[in-house]
């Protein structure tokens, strides 16, 4: 018996020696080598956006397989239509895909289905989401007005029935006369500058491009200079627009703050299970192991909780609270990296969703709040910790963390926040390793929350998905 090892599927001329004295070789026999599995790969890995008319690649790889020739489908549909967008393979074998000239309907997604020419029963599926342009603003009349009512007529292109046009940010009362062209209703009651965008609807929103017209009349003095209500604005939020700036000098830094405290916080938990729940199959309610799978052991690493990450920080109003939020990580850290953590993305915005309900609030809570997050539980090893025995103590990872990190840190401060020293000018601890192993066993018997269940598969595995919104993963201990 010979074994012959290939990675792909081929074709050997097969003989066989027999050895000396007299060495002779049997007739060649040609033997293929059938393919065996066939792995189909997409990057990017996940389904993306793309705006109507716009094109974008995806490298493919086929491992298991020489021909490398696919078919694709959009939509059940070779190759696609002019209707739901169009996709070819490229001479490098990559794929591209062209977005239609408008948002396909009902909802905005399609389906690539890539399928292996060899092997019909090897595909992959992935979705595209395609989104509405960006409008383009050219022109406005008037451009300059009094203090009262007035009307104003936007052109320029790739204006979407239910474009609004924004008077300093905000939304006004805006009728759509074609795709190059909108009429708004202003009511102006202060004057100075007046910026005009336009603000396409979903999916996809976009402000375009500005214009600036004037209102005339003596402006009113700003409580804030431009210059100085910039500079805390990059400070205070992720980055400031005109119409921020130009708001904030008019109204002064405690009304700023007092609409900021007021905003509702802007949540990344609901935007990961949406996007897990668009580039996965559904799975039913009932299904544990599906939805253990789908929920907390997912394989597409950070990419959930860092889009939605930069989508809030962007595009959030409630600016000084993502950034509270943000600098909130940065000292109770409960990180990506790790492949626990990272495979259970619902559970880390969650995570980041409590630093945020918190950022306004008072220290005791929000320890409280972060200590019972199950995922803080995994990072530190606090999750189904046992009391100990007369062979094992509590494990002390969280325990030491929680005083080094988050709260007392290592050595005792003075009220200028330098270090109190002894007699022999030694730093004074906070704590001992006596502290650590008490506070440990204080801190156990914290698991899953699965209310009902008191069985050791509640207490030692996270499997129960029983709606949105709702899972193991998100309640706390």
């Amino acid at each position: 018996m010979a074994v012959i090892a290939a990675t792909n599927p081929v074709t050997y001329p097969i003989l066989v020696t027999n050895p000396d004295p007299d060495s002779a070789n049997s007739k060649s026999l040609s033997i293929t080598v059938s393919p065996g599995q066939v792995v189909l790969k997409l990057q990017p890995y996940l389904g993306t956006d793309v705006r109507v008319r716009n094109s974008f690649n995806m490298g493919l790889t086929i491992e298991g397989a020489t021909n490398t020739a696919v078919m694709l489908l959009i939509n059940g549909i070779q190759g696609g239509n002019a209707t739901i967008g169009t996709v070819v393979q490229n001479n490098d074998g990559s794929i591209t895909y062209t977005a239609p000239p408008v948002v396909p309907t009902p909802g905005n997604a399609v389906q690539l289905k890539v399928v292996n020419v060899d092997n019909p029963n090897v595909f992959l599926t992935r979705y595209i989401a395609v989104l509405n342009p960006v409008a383009v603003l050219e022109s406005a009349t008037p451009m300059s007005f009094a203090v009262g009512t007035a009307s104003i007529v936007v052109q320029g292109k790739d204006f979407i029935n239910g474009a609004t046009v924004l008077m300093n940010g905000s939304p006004v009362t805006t009728t759509f006369d074609s795709g190059m062209q909108l009429t708004a209703t202003l009511n102006l009651t202060q004057p100075g500058d007046l910026d005009i965008q336009i603000l396409n609807p979903a999916p996809g929103p976009a402000t375009s491009s500005d214009l600036i017209a004037q209102v005339q009349g003596t402006a009113p003095v700003p409580a804030v200079s431009p210059e100085d209500a910039s500079r805390f604005l990059v400070q205070a939020t992720f980055g400031p627009t005109d119409e921020e700036i130009h708001h904030l000098s008019l109204i002064g830094y405690q009304a700023w703050l007092n609409e900021q405290f007021n905003m509702q916080p802007t949540k990344m938990e609901p935007g990961v299970e949406q996007a897990i729940l668009f580039n996965n199959p559904s799975c039913a309610v009932g299904d544990v192991k599906c939805n253990a799978t789908l929920y907390m052991q997912n394989n597409q690493a950070q990419i959930y909780v860092e889009n939605a990450f930069w989508q809030h920080n962007l595009s959030a109003s409630d600016q000084l609270r993502q950034r509270v939020q943000y600098a909130l990580s940065e000292i109770f850290v409960d990180s990506g990296v790790d492949a626990t953590i990272q495979h259970m993305p619902r559970g880390e915005a969650n995570y980041y969703d409590t630093l945020g309900a918190d950022a306004f609030g008072n220290f005791r809570q929000l320890l409280e709040d972060f200590t019972l997050n199950p995922m803080m539980g995994k990072y530190l090893s606090m999750l189904g910790n046992h009391k100990g025995n007369a062979a094992t103590d509590p494990d002390e990872n969280y325990a030491r963390e929680v005083m080094q990190l988050s709260t007392i840190g290592l050595y005792q401060l003075n009220d200028n926040g330098r270090q109190k020293l002894d007699g022999t000018g030694q730093p004074i601890p906070t704590y001992s390793n006596d502290d650590v192993m008490g506070l440990a066993k204080v801190l156990t018997g914290f698991s899953w929350s699965a209310p009902g269940n008191t069985s050791d598969t509640a207490w030692s595995s996270c499997s129960m998905y029983v709606g949105t919104g709702y899972g193991e993963d998100l309640l706390p201990m």
